[in-house]
């Protein structure tokens, strides 16, 4: 016997692979010789990697955070030199 689960597998929301993921376990438990197919409904084979722009507020994040440490550093090593 084979079984086909359809659903929203390879999505942003992880909470729908992870309701995928329950109900195939408990197929294969109930029907230990069933084969348990599960498909996305809209045919994705993998998870998206992340959108665009949120790569985008990261860089920028990292580039702030950067910039800070790096005045930060400067200003104490400053007032470090005139003592």
């Amino acid at each position: 016997m084979r079984i086909l689960v359809l659903g929203v597998y390879y999505a942003n929301n992880l909470g729908d692979a992870v309701i995928c993921d329950c109900v195939e376990h408990r197929l294969k438990k109930r029907f230990p010789h069933a084969e348990v197919v599960v498909r996305d409904l809209k045919a994705r084979f993998e998870f998206p990697s992340l959108p665009y722009k949120t790569m985008q507020i990261m860089e920028k994040a990292r580039k702030r955070e950067f910039a800070r440490h790096f005045v930060t550093s400067y200003l104490n090593w400053d007032k470090e030199k005139k003592q």
